[in-house]
């Protein structure tokens, strides 16, 4: 009897399951071939054309191959009629940004980091990639731009990941795409080692950032008159 009486609830749940499943949409699949060398996604986005119609944005690179073809390529996929273009542009994608938090640009353009300090973007215009390029100097200890938001103002504010204890900040201008880069932003006294921008934020024409790694420094930046002070300090700790 036992056995009978826990019987029905369980093929009553088989049988509610079998309905459920049956009510759920097909989703059709369609290959889009294979347009790219790795397998390995390190961002992606959908983009909207002026025309109305959607892109699939993504960027595929192994950075350990040893391939002599191994390049970072950025797929752009029209999702209405499957034509793809490829674009190899450097360095591999800032992976924390994806489709659920990429970043958008009001007049469509989306914004992409990539390693040596490469911004490259979206254009919906011309549905393509484009680059501009390093923001960031060759061999000054700075990595990528790790930390990336819009301010109130529109404009795209990046901070780096670097190994020389300081932070840098880029604004960039979504509609005219001038920019603009302030080095060497922290506390003197902090140790070389692992440092982020870790997160800011904009009320212009100041820009305020936590840099650090563990042990952090409150600093903010006048982008009017290049005046950058730390306002906070963990005195009592020790590093």
């Amino acid at each position: 009897m036992k056995f009978t009486r826990l019987a029905i609830p369980v093929w009553a749940g088989l049988f509610f399951a079998h309905v459920a499943l049956a009510q759920v949409p097909t989703i059709e699949v369609h290959s889009a071939g294979s347009p790219v060398v790795s397998a390995r996604c390190w961002t992606q986005a959908v983009g909207q054309r002026p025309d109305g119609g959607y892109t699939f944005i993504a960027q595929y690179f192994n950075h350990q191959s040893k391939l002599p073809n191994a390049a970072p390529e950025w797929v752009l996929i029209d999702l209405e009629t499957g034509k793809q273009q490829v674009f190899n542009l450097p360095g591999y994608s800032n992976s924390n940004y994806q489709q659920k938090n990429c970043l958008r640009a009001a007049n469509g353009r989306i914004f992409f980091s990539a390693s040596g300090g490469h911004i490259h973007y979206y254009d919906p215009p011309t549905n393509s990639m484009k680059t501009l390029g390093s923001l960031l100097p060759d061999k000054s200890g700075y990595s990528f731009f790790y930390r990336l938001e819009f301010g109130p103002d529109g404009m795209l504010y990046a901070t780096t990941q670097s190994s020389n204890r300081r932070t840098a900040l880029a604004r960039i201008d979504p509609n005219t795409l001038e920019h603009k880069v302030w080095f060497d932003l922290g506390d003197p006294e902090r140790k070389d080692g692992l440092t982020y921008g870790y997160y800011h934020q904009a009320d212009p024409p100041w820009v305020y950032i936590g840099v650090g790694q563990n042990i952090w420094r409150l600093v903010a930046l006048n982008t009017e008159t290049g005046e950058h002070r730390v306002l906070g300090t963990p005195t009592t700790w020790v590093e």
